[in-house]
């Protein structure tokens, strides 16, 4: 619409209001087409998938899947549309399809249907840990030819659950190693304190629970309460492989395999073990049954143990018990000794003496059995501790 150039004051104003009315439905119109116009709508979704897509964290070394959908949701076809993935944390080894560029790594969808979705699948490769906080961010933008623009994100678990369970079994090199095999020491060296040899003679018995009882108990009072087995190579080189292999193995590099067969860890250890917890059995076994024939030998009340049964068998013959809160040996040295070379103890009396010693030699050396295999389990627990506290990761 033009102005006339000629003419009245009053005919301009006239043609310039037309003007300004032609002009604003002008404006009117295209705002009207502009709202008829479809309007885009871009969205992106990203899903972990697989182990990614679980509750617990990845390990370094994981290797997540993710899927990357872009959804035109608009009422026309968009063209060009370049998706830009970037990530933390992770590597990708050359995915197909996609090219690195600017540390991010980049794709094209040429074109993407009105109501359409395009799907893209990608494996990453987690390199390191967070620094802050507990997961990697992954964010994907997508970005039309005529500059529309969407995004979407996701985050993962990551955890150094190998590196975490390596630093709490770095204890058995430090304190289990060295307990295991003073314990095992121990057991093989004589305590100067005890008795040189018996005070009492055995009952002699040939066959049963006591005879065996007796035998054993006759190595350790010779041994001064150590067990003899444990001096033999066989057994000393037996603790010397076993605390060697498991230094070894809480000094291992902290690979995602270090948290993986625990169960089937400790049950090897306890496999290899079983000379030594076999012997351990045999002692227990054979001390329970001397206290419950010294206990009956006594006639001693049920739960005695072998002090108030020693102390029972001393003054039933009428000898010495010692000082009220004394050891077992010391009741029974100074029952020998009240007893002198010259008197006769009556069969029973000679009986339950005998056989309360026999316990007492016996329960000595349970002892360090005792705190042998306590070293042991104190191991077995600390590996599985650290291996609840540590392995969560999704392996």
């Amino acid at each position: 619409m033009r102005l006339p150039r000629h003419g009245s004051t009053a005919t301009h104003l006239v043609a310039l209001a037309a003007w300004v009315s032609w002009v604003a439905a002008v404006a009117a119109g295209s705002a009207a087409a502009e709202e008829k116009r479809p309007v885009a709508k871009l969205t992106v979704n990203v899903t972990p998938l697989g182990a990614a897509a679980k509750e617990r964290p990845l390990p370094v070394g994981a290797m997540p899947s993710l899927r990357i959908a872009v959804h035109n949701g608009g009422a026309s076809a968009l063209a060009k549309i370049t998706l830009t993935l970037r990530f933390e944390g992770m590597k990708a080894d050359n995915p197909p399809g996609w090219r690195s560029e600017g540390g991010a790594l980049i794709m094209e969808i040429a074109r993407l249907g009105a109501g359409a979705e395009s799907e893209r699948t990608l494996q990453l490769r987690v390199v390191s840990t967070p620094v802050s906080g507990q997961t990697h961010r992954i964010s994907v933008e997508a970005r039309t030819q005529d500059g529309a623009v969407a995004a979407g994100e996701a985050n993962l678990r990551v955890a150094d659950c190998a590196g975490a369970y390596r630093a709490k079994l770095s204890v058995l090199r430090t304190d289990a190693v060295p307990a295991i095999r003073t314990a095992a020491e121990d057991m093989s060296r004589p305590d100067r304190t005890l008795p040189n040899a018996r005070l009492f003679p055995p009952t002699g018995a040939r066959t049963g629970h006591v005879a065996a009882a007796e035998k054993l108990a006759a190595a350790f009072a010779v041994n001064g309460g150590a067990d003899p087995e444990m001096g033999r190579d066989w057994f000393r080189f037996l603790i010397l492989r076993w605390t060697s292999e498991l230094s070894v193995y809480a000094g291992q590099e902290a690979n995602p395999g270090l948290c993986a067969a625990n169960y089937y860890q400790i049950a090897g250890y306890r496999e290899g073990l079983l000379p030594l917890t076999r012997r351990f059995e045999a002692i227990h076994t054979a001390a329970a049954n001397a206290l419950a024939a010294a206990r009956g030998a006594a006639k001693a009340e049920a739960g005695e143990d072998g002090g108030r049964i020693a102390r029972r068998a001393a003054q039933t013959a009428g000898l010495e018990a010692g000082e009220e809160n004394a050891s077992v040996f010391a009741i029974l040295a100074a029952a020998r000794v009240s007893l002198g070379n010259e008197r006769k103890l009556e069969p029973d009396q000679a009986e339950a003496l005998s056989l309360a010693e026999t316990a007492a030699w016996l329960t000595e050396t349970a002892k360090r059995a005792d705190a042998l295999a306590k070293t042991l389990e104190q191991t077995f627990t600390t590996i599985s501790n650290a291996h609840r506290e540590s392995c969560v990761c999704a392996f």
